[in-house]
């Protein structure tokens, strides 16, 4: 319908709304030599959003300069709208005040600036760890199955037909690039015989590596519902990230993880329960019925 894409593209124009984000935040946390629910990452995390956020007000009150406002900037609407009483417009005030002065001077370009995606493809094309998501598994194996004809083939695995498997590591890459530099002290050789490295190896080294302890599965989930909340906090709009937890989780414990993640003013939580989705289960008692 030509109208509907006629009202995007006016709404569009009318909020100039743009979604600058970020990714690979638990590979920077990893390159500092930190866990991702450690205090230390929390501080980080912290100044770095800051940061950003500073230079993002600079740059849409810039633009505003020099080609206008988005059609709705309405700084009465904004501040006085509210008669002061936005959490957000409060924040920004005392948190940067030269950049609150000249937004309200000078007006800004975006209606909104930032938000924090899953960022899943961009995280294939730049071999890192997604958004703010902290790292889900440092290598897992995979299965290739063995031509007939060929000689000489290292066999790992022969399933019930009879077909021959040989298995090979995936490694994640930032995890490949900290053992190719500190290959010499975990005693392995280099990345010439990848394949070679058995699962023994890979988990000794992944114990020495800075993201030991900070994946999905490790991370204490109140840090997680920290961390995302001073994200939240220098982002305009919501964040997506997901939390994972055991399949012994309970109600309880979900619930609370939801309170905590309103409480701490975030817009958005989803949670992942390990198994939750593995499909119905047959009991020993029952299948030979």
């Amino acid at each position: 319908d030509l109208d509907l894409w006629k009202n995007v593209s006016k709404i569009a124009k009318e909020g100039r709304r743009v979604g600058c984000g970020i990714t690979a935040l638990a590979d920077m946390i990893a390159a500092l030599n930190l866990k991702y629910d450690s205090k230390e990452a929390l501080d980080i995390v912290e100044k770095v959003m800051s940061i950003k956020m500073k230079a993002e007000l600079d740059c849409t009150s810039d633009l505003a300069i020099l080609r206008g406002t988005f059609i709705g900037w309405d700084s009465k609407l904004e501040w006085n709208g509210f008669e002061g009483n936005n959490d957000f417009y409060k924040f920004i005030s005392h948190k940067f005040p030269i950049q609150f002065n000249k937004m309200m001077n000078q007006g800004r370009r975006n209606i909104n600036w930032s938000t924090i995606a899953p960022a899943g493809t961009v995280s294939l094309m730049t071999q890192s760890t997604s958004g703010c998501e902290p790292l889900f598994s440092p290598y897992y194996f995979r299965r290739k199955k063995i031509n007939p004809n060929e000689k000489n083939a290292k066999i790992d695995f022969v399933d019930q037909n009879g077909d021959t498997w040989q298995e090979f590591p995936v490694l994640h890459p930032k995890f490949k690039d900290w053992i190719n530099t500190n290959f010499d002290e975990l005693g392995m050789s280099g990345f010439e015989n990848l394949n070679n490295l058995n699962k023994e190896d890979l988990q000794k080294a992944f114990e020495k590596s800075p993201w030991y302890g900070s994946t999905a599965n490790d991370i204490n989930w109140t840090k997680r519902v920290e961390m995302q909340a001073i994200l939240q906090k220098y982002t305009t709009s919501a964040i997506s990230t997901t939390l994972n937890l055991p399949q012994n989780i309970t109600k309880e414990e979900v619930s609370e993880i939801y309170l905590q993640s309103w409480k701490k003013g975030l817009k958005g939580q989803t949670i992942y329960r390990d198994g939750s989705r593995s499909g119905v289960l047959v009991s020993e008692s029952t299948k030979d019925k």
